[in-house]
């Protein structure tokens, strides 16, 4: 019955130990996603910012084809009527 006892005293003493490695491991490991989810958040911040640094430069594109698209025309009117 001592030897029992005595088993079931180091298995306890084993899984303690375990249980606390495992709750480091647990604790570093939520450290590490907290910070994997700041860096995601941040990069993600960084794209949506990209996005509309992209979304300008197409409206301003845009804006400077349509100028020189209507300065081309008024220059063709301008040479087929021989006015100044």
């Amino acid at each position: 019955v001592n030897k029992e006892v005595c088993d079931v005293f180091n298995t306890q003493h084993l899984l303690e130990a375990e249980a606390k490695e495992l709750q480091l491991h647990t604790q570093r490991f939520t450290k590490q996603t907290q910070n994997w989810l700041t860096l995601f958040d941040q990069f993600n911040k960084s794209l949506k910012e990209l996005g509309d640094v992209t979304n300008w430069a197409n409206s301003i594109e845009s804006d400077v084809k349509s100028v020189v698209q209507s300065m081309d025309s008024v220059c063709k009117v301008r040479k087929a009527g021989g006015t100044s």
